[in-house]
């Protein structure tokens, strides 16, 4: 249901990037966990020690992790709790959508559900996490689809990566596209 804990996950590794760990419940989103530099196994445990600390038992929270890149790294490190502790669901964002007649791909999908989202949900002040909303551009592809512009093309105006907002919009998904 929609009130089980989600965790989104947004990876990065050495470098600009922060990986972003953002949990919600229902309709209130919760401050945002940011780790720099950390390894793969490193932010697993992370996201470990959250879901620990925040589900309410005998719950297993969802926890949706962005696998393109080094989030797959997590995943695979997380992928021994499924089923025990935490739903994994490992989401690629630069697949099909789940309504492929309406998205260009999984990451629209994923920003428009946010969008969505947002008009009847609580989050904490956030002026980062506000930035990276507002910063998206969105137009239509060849087939008249909703397509929002790229991670690289965000960054390069916001002069950083728009990991907290790409994290909520993964704890917000609930799409089909899921795969352990």
């Amino acid at each position: 249901s929609d009130d089980v804990l989600s965790f989104g996950v947004d990876v990065a590794r050495f470098g600009d990037d922060d990986s972003v760990i953002r949990p919600r419940r229902g309709r209130v989103a919760f401050p945002a966990t940011v780790v720099h530099g950390l390894d793969t196994q490193e932010v697993a445990a992370k996201v470990l020690d959250l879901v620990r600390t925040m589900r309410i038992e005998p719950e297993k929270p969802k926890v949706k992790v962005d696998t393109i890149g080094v989030g797959a790294g997590v995943a695979d490190a997380l992928r021994q709790y499924h089923g025990k502790e935490l739903i994994l669901i490992e989401v690629n964002v630069s697949e099909t959508a789940d309504d492929e007649e309406k998205y260009s791909n999984l990451r629209t999908q994923l920003w428009f559900g946010l969008a969505d989202w947002l008009t009847r949900a609580a989050m904490p002040p956030d002026d980062r996490t506000e930035d990276e909303l507002r910063a998206p551009v969105y137009g239509f592809d060849s087939r008249g689809r909703r397509k929002v512009e790229s991670k690289d093309e965000i960054k390069k105006r916001l002069h950083r990566s728009p990991d907290r907002a790409d994290a909520l919009a993964l704890a917000v998904y609930e799409g089909g596209a899921t795969r352990v």
